[in-house]
């Protein structure tokens, strides 16, 4: 077996071990997929690294894509994960603070499997409470 082989099936099998502990330490959190897409772009780093060395520079050209694509999936993630939920909590935060009680949480928030999903059914719940109450 070729040492290149070797090296493939190391960083294979290390992606799939630090996946696993992804999994396990971000379960049901949006971390997770942030985690997935740093492993994944730490295996193309390392295979780009390891090519390039063998075959020289000029065959890394294909690396700058990678990374954009990666960087730009991880910028996806915090904008539709985190930055958008949080700013949606905000501005019901704000109504709420002018006396507004009558809010309604768009589903999408509630659907979620993580601390964001869990903070707006809480918030959902502390409406209803403020509903009963007033």
């Amino acid at each position: 077996m070729s040492d290149y082989n070797i090296f493939v099936i190391a960083c294979i099998v290390t992606a799939f071990i630090m996946a696993i502990a992804a999994r396990f330490l971000f379960k049901k959190s949006f971390l997770e997929s942030i985690a997935y897409t740093l492993i994944f772009l730490s295996l193309a780093i390392a295979l780009m690294a390891y090519h390039t060395a063998i075959y020289g520079l000029v065959h890394l050209f294909w690396a700058v894509p990678v990374a954009v694509l990666g960087i730009l999936r991880i910028f996806y993630l915090l904008i539709f994960g985190v930055q958008r939920p949080i700013i949606a909590f905000d501005r019901h935060l704000a109504l709420l603070s002018e006396g507004n009680t009558n809010l309604t949480i768009d589903p999408k928030y509630l659907k979620k499997k993580n601390e964001v999903g869990d903070i707006m059914r809480s918030f959902r719940g502390y409406l209803q409470m403020l509903g009963n109450v007033s």
